[in-house]
């Protein structure tokens, strides 16, 4: 039992030492060992990151015939391509009519006669699409990008509110002094 704690007392000693030692030097700790004091605030380089999709037309692009069969599909907005090798996030367009969505590129089940883009029911809707109407899509695969945005720097509109907020008076209220003043207000 002696031989534990004269361990753990070893280890409370070396642990004590090595904090004594690292107050002196402060420029080699992790930041959060390292004190507050000194150096920018938070605000002064604050930077939002925004995601944002960029296309990959190298993972995967194809233009061809796609075809709502008319039939209700699960799965949300999704085409089907044989040239799929895995399901990816996409951009479909109708080139037909202008109109986009994003969905998934999957691989279909089984091949079918027709169009090379078998189109679900979700995205033939918001495709304009009608049902046994082949329509001419472009479909390209989608990236996730971030992308870091500057903070913005207050605006005049902004500089004049806050003088506007200064030029204001303020005190503090007294209840009991407000209170005999209305006492007194009342009585007279």
């Amino acid at each position: 039992m002696a031989s534990g704690s004269s361990l753990s007392l070893r280890v409370v000693l070396l642990l004590g030492s090595a904090l004594a030692l690292s107050a002196c030097n402060t420029t080699d700790l992790p930041g959060f060992l390292s004190g507050g004091g000194g150096g920018t605030t938070p605000s002064e380089t604050a930077t939002r990151t925004v995601e944002r999709d960029v296309e990959a037309p190298e993972v995967f692009q194809v233009s061809d015939k796609g075809l709502w069969d008319g039939r209700p599909s699960l799965g949300g907005v999704w085409v089907a391509h044989p040239q799929v090798t895995d399901p990816e996030r996409v951009i479909i367009r109708n080139e037909t009519n202008g109109q986009f969505v994003i969905g998934v590129v999957y691989r279909p089940e089984r091949s079918t006669p027709g169009p090379k883009f078998q189109v679900s029911s979700d995205a033939a809707e918001a495709l304009e699409m009608l049902a046994g109407q082949p329509a001419d899509l472009s479909v390209t695969a989608l990236r996730r990008e971030a992308a870091p945005v500057p903070e913005e720097k207050p605006t005049a509109l902004a500089a004049a509110e806050h003088q506007a907020a200064d030029g204001v008076a303020t005190s503090t209220l007294d209840p009991i002094a407000a209170a005999s003043q209305a006492l007194d207000a009342a009585e007279s």
